[in-house]
């Protein structure tokens, strides 16, 4: 016969139980994403044909030669092409798309003028699916408010005539779209970690006469450098797998009209179904990407403040 449980029996069970289930999530992920991870190496050393055989073929390090011949460029001409626009997307990363993010998070923090109305603004692009931005974007640029701007200053005859999404206009222009929806994101990270931050160190500040730059720079930024070091780590490791942007505006995978980069390249062996070269593609991104964001996480962490607020 069961013995019946008293009250805080129960809610010992419950708090096992709860606690229990939050461990779960992350150790799925973790066993899910080594399983990728060991996957992703054995399709390196191995065939799976044109059609992606069950039985696949060991071929040693042939896949891993591939790459490296990709970027001879006798055989292939784009791939250094698709390292530079990478690099790009690097440094608009951490030279434009992180001081802006900053920026429009010290304002809401601050509280300007019409800053709700703001806030809504600048979340917009959070919240709204990135093939409908593309499709909005694109709208502007190949025809309506753009070339009505043209029009209107008296340079309509400046205005492409094969629109903007072709070589040498397009990869500014998506640019631009990963300037435009770029920020939010990470404003958002850097906003939650500001809104941290204690009003007496700024209300203290402001009594001492500080500048709202002195405030930023000397308080407000040190408080969530933690936080900015974080972002900044994970936005660059995100470069290595960045080509979405491309797809979405050009239509396929080959990186069309200068669009291309190293994201965009593993995605289109994958898609033309070569599962052994892109799986070594992407062995090569993570030798070469792990030490560079884990350099770049320690500095972070060196130049960083460890003080808890």
């Amino acid at each position: 016969m069961s013995r019946t449980l008293n009250g805080m029996e129960r809610i010992r069970r419950r708090r096992v139980a709860f606690a229990l289930l939050l461990m779960a999530w992350p150790v799925f992920m973790f066993v899910f994403g080594q399983v990728l991870n060991l996957n992703m190496f054995y399709m390196a050393f191995h065939n799976y044909g044109r059609y992606g055989t069950a039985n696949p073929i060991f071929v040693g390090f042939d896949n891993f030669v591939g790459v490296f011949r990709m970027f001879d460029e006798t055989i292939i001409g784009n791939e250094w092409e698709a390292v530079t626009n990478s690099l790009q997307v690097a440094g608009v990363t951490l030279f434009i798309n992180a001081p802006i993010s900053l920026l429009f998070a010290y304002l809401l923090f601050s509280k300007v003028p019409a800053y709700k109305t703001l806030r809504a603004l600048l979340y917009l692009p959070c919240v709204t699916s990135a093939v409908v931005l593309v499709l909005i974007f694109r709208g502007v640029f190949e025809s309506g408010p753009l070339e009505m701007v043209y029009q209107l200053l008296g340079v309509a005859d400046k205005y492409p005539v094969n629109g903007w999404f072709v070589q040498g206009r397009a990869w500014p222009v998506i640019q631009i779209f990963n300037i435009w929806t770029g920020f939010s994101t990470n404003m958002l990270f850097f906003l939650s970690a500001m809104n941290r931050v204690s009003d007496d160190f700024v209300e203290a500040a402001k009594l001492d006469g500080a500048t709202e730059p002195q405030i930023f720079f000397k308080i407000v930024l040190p408080l969530i450098s933690p936080t900015v070091t974080t972002i900044m780590t994970i936005s660059l490791a995100a470069v290595f797998g960045w080509g979405q942007q491309s797809m979405l505006f050009m239509g396929d995978f080959s990186g069309a009209e200068g669009t291309s980069a190293i994201g965009l390249t593993m995605l289109g062996m994958a898609q033309s179904r070569n599962f052994g070269g892109a799986s070594a593609y992407g062995v090569c991104l993570t030798l070469v990407g792990a030490p560079i964001t884990l350099a770049i996480r320690a500095l972070g962490r060196k130049l960083s403040t460890n003080e808890e607020y």
